[in-house]
């Protein structure tokens, strides 16, 4: 086991998690963030009106798409 994995503090990582990672303030117009209800879940929005960004904690870029040509669909890998 790597010397990284043996100092591993999941404690401290969940610790940081249930913070909003630290946040408080905009990563863009450096307004406080506000904790509100969105999407049924607390987020931080920033409370510069002008300013809509909103931290996501888990904020995981995908896409999907299925191909169907000649009425088989198309696989890629």
């Amino acid at each position: 086991m790597s010397e990284k994995h043996r100092n591993f503090n999941s404690e401290k990582l969940f610790k940081r998690k249930n913070n909003f990672s630290g946040y408080k303030y905009c990563p863009y117009c450096q307004k406080k963030l506000e904790e509100q209800l969105l999407d049924e879940h607390e987020r931080l929005v920033c409370s510069n009106s002008e300013c809509d960004f909103i931290y996501y904690h888990n904020p995981i870029p995908a896409a999907g798409v299925v191909i169907v040509e000649d009425d088989k669909v198309l696989l890629v890998k």
